[in-house]
């Protein structure tokens, strides 16, 4: 029962600890926040968007860490100003904050590394002139150097 009885007064015991009810959805969220948070960040830094406007898409990158950071932290923090109530579990909003700091690094990171390795040359190739039907007795080597095909 997790109560002991001292001179015929119930007191609980130092070595059982309250439950705090935690959300049933909550799981679910700390799971999903993460993984959608990585999925966005890391294609708007992989991808064309990065290639034609990379400051807008290191402002959108920005602004949602500021935005998980601010949401996340606050609700973590609340949480633990709370936990005394037994409400909250204050350990699965915390849990939510880091692994959603953490995706960001990650999507940031590897999104920005598959860009430069992968995507850049690939949109650098295909931004240059395309030729076709070239005959070589018609056309030098110096006339071509713009060239990314030649078909």
């Amino acid at each position: 029962d997790g109560f002991v009885e001292l001179g015929g007064v119930a007191k609980p015991s130092p070595f059982s600890r309250r439950r705090r009810p935690t959300n049933p959805g909550l799981p679910l969220v700390c799971f999903l926040v993460p993984t959608i948070l990585f999925v966005v960040v890391y294609s708007m830094q992989s991808f064309a968007f990065h290639y034609n406007s990379p400051s807008t898409c290191r402002t959108l990158c920005l602004l949602l860490l500021v935005g998980v950071i601010s949401v996340a932290g606050s609700t973590a923090a609340l949480a633990w100003r709370r936990r005394e109530d037994g409400m909250t579990d204050p350990k699965w909003y915390t849990f939510l904050l880091v692994t959603s700091v953490v995706a960001w690094v990650l999507a940031y990171v590897l999104g920005d590394r598959n860009f430069s390795v992968n995507i850049s040359p690939y949109m650098d190739i295909m931004n240059l002139n395309v030729y076709h039907d070239v005959d070589p007795e018609k056309y030098n080597g110096q006339q071509m150097m713009d060239a990314g095909r030649i078909v």
